[in-house]
């Protein structure tokens, strides 16, 4: 598919912006008795596609919690050498992967609303050059 998204994801202390290309979306939408007569409603699915290893470099190497040499370097090479997908799936065959598969599934049941509270300050961006696969 041509469809993409841009994702915030946080992981600990971190968060970690970068874009699913390729996206498909599976999901199940349910809806069960809840409390007081309440109708409870429910989405679970799955999201699958593509992300480039410089977009997920790029991610790591702008956060504070994680951009130390060591760290950077381990997940350099976890990402580099996890390189399985083209950048499009109509690329030579015979091409270097450029990306990585992900798959992310998730859960959500009906929000309600509450107090409103403000996000939390991001911690200062690092200023370390960008590590490539190459």
């Amino acid at each position: 598919t041509k469809s993409a998204i841009d994702l915030d994801l946080v992981i600990g202390q971190g968060l970690f912006p970068f874009t699913l290309s390729g996206a498909v979306m599976v999901a199940r939408f349910s809806e069960r008795a809840g409390p007081n007569g309440a109708i409870v409603r429910t989405l679970n699915g799955v999201l699958g596609g593509r992300v480039s290893t410089a977009s997920l470099l790029s991610a790591v190497s702008r956060n504070a919690s994680l951009c130390t040499a060591p760290q950077l370097e381990a997940f350099k090479q976890v990402v580099c050498e996890h390189r399985d997908m083209p950048s499009s799936l109509t690329d030579d065959p015979l091409r270097a992967c450029t990306h990585v598969s992900v798959g992310l599934a998730f859960q959500s049941i009906q929000a309600r609303l509450g107090t409103s509270v403000a996000p939390p300050a991001p911690p200062a961006p690092c200023n370390v050059p960008i590590p490539t696969c190459e």
